[in-house]
């Protein structure tokens, strides 16, 4: 989980950073930022959604590498999902559709096309969303 907001336990907090936290009792990142860059926005908005329908994930590559310091530019962020039954992959599109995201392989609000994505790639899939502006 990533959190963004400053309510925070700080006895039980490590630093890892200037402006970031770890709280390893609840498994949360704190991100003390006085404000958020666009992918900062991306990983809040999509993490929330995978939250919210109890699918566990981990953000990896380059975002990560910004994060904890490193002077580098990324235009996107970088998920890892656990494995998704179709149904769920499913309800995943349609509440990432909701929130305005995009799915750059197929249509994100049509059932046949996310069932044909599901069944001939889901093992090596490889998602794009993206949010339109």
């Amino acid at each position: 989980m990533i959190n963004f907001k400053r309510e925070k336990e700080e006895k039980e907090n490590i630093r890892i950073t200037n402006s970031l936290e770890f709280n390893p009792f609840t498994k949360t990142i704190y991100f003390n930022k006085p404000v958020l860059s666009p992918e900062d926005e991306l990983a809040l908005k999509f993490s929330s959604v995978l939250e919210k329908l109890g699918i566990r994930y981990v953000i990896v590559a380059g975002y990560i590498a910004v994060l904890f310091g490193r002077n580098r530019r990324t235009d996107d962020v970088d998920f890892i999902v656990e494995e998704l039954s179709e149904e769920k992959f499913i309800e995943l599109c349609r509440e990432l559709g909701d929130m305005e995201f995009e799915l750059m392989q197929g249509n994100i609000r049509d059932s046949k096309s996310l069932r044909y994505i599901y069944n001939r790639d889901f093992l090596t899939l490889y998602l794009s969303f993206v949010i339109v502006y």
